[in-house]
């Protein structure tokens, strides 16, 4: 998919060996040998789920809703689309460090609705897929794995949207009719409509997202026995081919450590962060300067235009900023530069007005 082939292509030169984890409608048509598609890592007891539901929790599983509540902001909209869909054949099971709290907020459903809803603290793995797995629909956050898990195992997902998380177009098409976003915790017409239609589909309508064994670890544990012993040789070739030529990252070595008999052994890179007029990477540099062996690590911004460049490397320059610029080409598009670390990065903001910042990862 677009997806697999992005993060091959921003973080694959950083690695001897990736593996990547989906769906089979996820996975790319490149088959690099350093490159091993692995369905999710599940491992589902539909059979336990269903015995804490009907025996242990005394719900239903007909119509199950399972909502992945580790914050605020998803339990509240679980409860919006439970009092608007407003039917009675439908029960919910939340999942939240804090069940006795939640069931405190309970009192405040009407009784009718409160009855069919349970709380509990997040079950072991095997009973939180199977939940899953017999549901006819999760809610939670669109974070990745959330939304690929569940799709796995057949159910749709209705989740509360941050910036920067998941997008749709970041899954195959054949996903899309079965995954619906919204930053709307009161649960607006549109989400309500997709939660009617979730909860009316067949499983078998979902068999094309998935098709395989669920058998990731297994799958992994081949791939990385036969790995190569040795790091793989065309790293410093694949980060060029992003931008850093070796040439460029030998003058910015030779800023930082005075001298100009530098010969790069390997160069590797891996985008950390994308914004909207340039990308950032880190870089690994493995080097020789007056015959001693080093390694360093610095940042590469790739820029969308020569615009944006000088503007960001003026920026760089300036009194007030902890920047080293020691590498910069206008004409390329290109800055390498003294590594702040990533927690001088902003992270992904909640879109304002909509959902209060997420209380967990």
């Amino acid at each position: 998919s677009g997806f697999a082939d992005y993060f091959l292509d921003m973080h694959g030169p950083m690695a001897d060996g990736m593996i990547l984890t989906g769906p089979s409608s996820l996975h790319t048509n490149k088959t690099p040998r350093t490159l091993c598609h692995v369905p999710p890592f599940i491992t589902a007891s539909a059979v336990e789920a269903r015995r804490l539901c009907r025996e242990t929790l005394g719900i239903a599983t007909r119509m199950l809703i399972t909502v992945i509540a580790y914050d605020t902001n998803v339990q509240q909209l679980g409860i919006s689309l439970l009092e608007k869909l407003a039917r009675k054949d439908v029960t919910a099971l939340f999942l939240t460090a804090e069940p006795e709290r939640f069931r405190q907020a309970l009192a405040a459903l009407p009784a009718g609705l409160a009855e069919r809803v349970r709380a509990i603290a997040p079950p072991t793995e095997p009973v939180l897929f199977g939940l899953f797995q017999i549901s006819q629909l999760v809610v939670g956050k669109i974070g990745f794995m959330q939304v690929v898990e569940s799709l796995t195992l057949k159910t749709p997902f209705i989740g509360v949207y941050f910036k920067g998380f998941l997008a749709r177009e970041d899954l195959a098409p054949v996903c899309w009719p079965f995954v619906h976003a919204t930053s709307d915790l009161a649960g607006d017409a549109e989400t309500l409509v997709a939660a009617r239609r979730f909860l009316n589909i067949d499983a078998a309508a979902m068999r094309e997202i998935h098709r395989g064994e669920l058998n990731a670890a297994e799958q992994a544990v081949d791939f990385l026995e036969n790995l190569p012993r040795r790091p793989r040789q065309n790293c410093t070739r694949e980060s060029e081919k992003r931008g850093f030529k070796e040439r460029f990252v030998r003058r910015a070595l030779a800023n930082t450590c005075a001298s100009s008999d530098i010969e790069i052994n390997f160069l590797r890179c891996s985008m950390v962060r994308s914004f909207p007029d340039y990308r950032i990477y880190i870089l690994v540099c493995n080097y020789t300067v007056n015959g001693k062996r080093q390694t360093s690590r610095l940042w590469g911004r790739i820029y969308h235009s020569r615009k944006a460049a000088l503007a960001d490397f003026k920026q760089a320059q300036a009194g007030f900023s902890d920047r080293e610029p020691y590498f910069f080409s206008r004409a390329r598009g290109l800055l390498i530069e003294r590594d702040l670390g990533e927690v001088v990065l902003s992270p992904c903001i909640p879109q304002a007005g909509k959902v209060r910042e997420a209380e967990e990862a």
